[in-house]
């Protein structure tokens, strides 16, 4: 199939990447280097900046011990889920075998209305936990209202002050009760006011990623999309402890730059005055993750040059677990090191990825805009130029997430009939 234009994310594509930036060693719980170049934006026909905002943490994977978190798991058993359940079952006991003793795990399920099923137990009392996930069954409406209401109903009656986490397992396909965003956003606020974070994963090919997003731009939340078995494997023992620890709270980036703000990409809101080179950037949580993660900021070129060396200096702060506040100064330079696709140049390997990224993902969404309306052959020239781009990077780079992107790509311009 086509995905609908609002289905394709250039943060999840973002999301997907490892896209380091090298700096000085990293020593703290946070650290944050800017990097830019030039590159060109097939889908606008322009050359931008591309000022990448990179983050780092000083905490060693291979050491790291996930803390202790009083997790409520609340599961959609609807009848649109009669055929994920099996998935939901798979991941649960998976992450089962990833609690200690020092974890607590409450388990709710909802259809028509939502029943606590698991009540607060030890993490390692497994046949307690197992006789839960094992009679887990679908069937009835969705009332995501009642689901969430019980699920941090319980949640704060377990609160101790330590890690408390909401994990919600849907296809965010709610069709009784409320349905309004606005609704859950105000349980899910509520909740991270008491300190309760959230951890969606979506499933099924009918998930609805709209009011998702929504969610996991709120204090405390984020977002995994689980698109098959093989993965749920991979997130619930290698990706599991660092999805469920956010690290840092209400990053405030404040720029200075010559260059006015176009877009900004994997940031939770962002705003520009001053003709738009006084730049402001919000990112509500920071968590751990397998990869360097990235912010990616969309500069207007102007008459600037590789060679001009900085393109925007500030300071950025934030709100670390314990409560304390970081201020750091921050400088974004220009370079050529990493070079780049035909007239692109880039100071950093990662900042040239992650503009590769921004591309891939705004031209994808024109060629689904444009099948959708029937007009595909429209986007076909703006289509091959991308694909050609795409290619040779992932080649010059060696990168095989990029070769993957490559595939995904050409079985998009294949199904719309490019």
């Amino acid at each position: 199939m086509v995905p609908a234009p609002e289905d394709i994310s250039v943060e999840g594509l973002l999301n997907e990447h490892d896209m380091p930036i090298v700096g000085e060693p990293c020593v703290d719980v946070v650290c944050v280097n800017l990097a830019a170049g030039t590159g060109r934006v097939d889908a606008q026909d322009q050359s931008s900046i591309f000022l990448q905002v990179g983050y780092d943490t000083a905490i060693n994977g291979e050491t790291w011990e996930r803390p202790a978190t009083e997790f409520t798991v609340v599961i959609d058993v609807s009848g649109s889920m009669s055929e994920l359940l099996k998935e939901i079952k798979l991941a649960l006991r998976v992450m089962e075998s990833e609690l200690t003793a020092e974890d607590t795990i409450a388990i709710v399920a909802y259809g028509d209305s939502a029943q606590l099923v698991l009540p607060p137990t030890r993490g390692d009392q497994r046949d307690e936990i197992d006789d839960a996930i094992s009679n887990l069954s679908s069937g009835g409406s969705t009332n995501m209202e009642a689901g969430l209401q019980r699920g941090y109903e319980t949640a704060r009656q377990m609160a101790t002050g330590r890690n408390a986490r909401v994990l919600l397992f849907t296809d965010e396909q709610p069709n009784t009760g409320s349905t309004s965003a606005g609704t859950f956003k105000f349980i899910i606020g509520e909740g991270a006011n008491d300190n309760i974070g959230l951890t969606m994963f979506g499933i099924g090919d009918a998930f609805g990623s709209g009011l998702a997003y929504e969610i996991g731009e709120l204090r405390g939340g984020n977002l995994k999309y689980l698109a098959a078995e093989y993965e749920i494997e991979h997130v619930f023992t290698e990706a599991f402890g660092y999805l469920v620890t956010p690290v840092a709270y209400d990053l405030n980036l404040q720029l200075s730059s010559d260059a006015a703000l176009e877009a900004a990409y994997n940031v939770q809101s962002s705003s520009a005055s001053g003709g738009g080179t006084d730049i402001e950037v919000h990112v509500a949580t920071l968590f751990l993750s397998e990869g360097h993660g990235a912010s990616v900021l969309q500069l207007a070129a102007g008459g600037r040059s590789p060679s001009d060396v900085e393109v925007a200096y500030g300071e950025l702060s934030f709100e670390t677990t314990g409560g304390d506040i970081v201020s750091i100064e921050l400088a974004g330079d220009m370079g050529t090191a990493a070079g780049g696709y035909g007239e692109d140049a880039f100071g950093q390997v990662g900042t040239r990825n992650a503009a590769l990224l921004v591309n891939e993902a705004l031209t994808a969404i024109e060629i689904c805009e444009a099948f959708h309306h029937g007009s595909a052959g429209s986007v076909a020239g703006l289509a091959r130029v991308t694909e050609a781009r795409l290619r040779a990077e992932a080649e010059a780079l060696d990168d095989d997430a990029l070769r993957r992107d490559v595939d995904f790509f050409a079985k998009l311009l294949t199904n719309a009939g490019i």
